[in-house]
């Protein structure tokens, strides 16, 4: 009897335990939690001054919860902008799908990539409406016309 209990706690807590896939993206989740600032932004493989253009310096990126994310515009009077996002940590490089959950570009689902360089996050993603959403980049680098944002981030410190 207790044999055959101690074999049915074994199977759930199998059945239980997530996969290396689950643990891969849960432990990017953890990494990403919190708030996030722009340090570098680099579109169609030209660097964006943030003395031309400020508004990438104040502009900040927020996760929170598994799935949660608000883009804070950065800019006096722009509104949040609510977002959720998916990780796969096992694709190489690793994917991040972002959906726009208002505004115009409500349901709009962008296919980006997305790695940590020590205390940075970077990732590379379509710039829409220019480029196609859905087509995932495959690289960390844009190129003269390739419709691709490449964006690296630093971490916020908690006040």
């Amino acid at each position: 009897m207790a044999r055959s209990f101690s074999l049915t706690v074994f199977a759930v807590i199998l059945l239980a335990a997530p996969t290396s896939a689950d643990d891969k993206s849960a432990d990017d989740i953890k990494k990403l939690q919190g708030e996030w600032r722009y340090v570098e932004v680099e579109i169609d493989g030209k660097q964006i001054s943030f003395d031309s253009h400020p508004v990438w310096k104040d502009r900040r990126l927020v996760f929170h919860d598994a799935t949660g994310m608000t883009g804070k515009p950065g800019k006096a009077g722009a509104a949040d902008r609510e977002s959720s996002f998916k990780l796969d940590a096992n694709q190489s490089p690793k994917a991040i799908d972002i959906t726009a959950l208002d505004g115009k570009e409500s349901g709009t689902t962008w296919a980006c990539i997305y790695t940590f360089d020590k205390e940075r996050f970077r990732i590379c993603m379509p710039n829409f409406p220019q480029a196609d959403p859905s087509k995932r980049p495959k690289e960390f680098q844009t190129k003269d016309g390739d419709g691709l944002m490449l964006l690296v981030l630093e971490r916020v410190d908690a006040k």
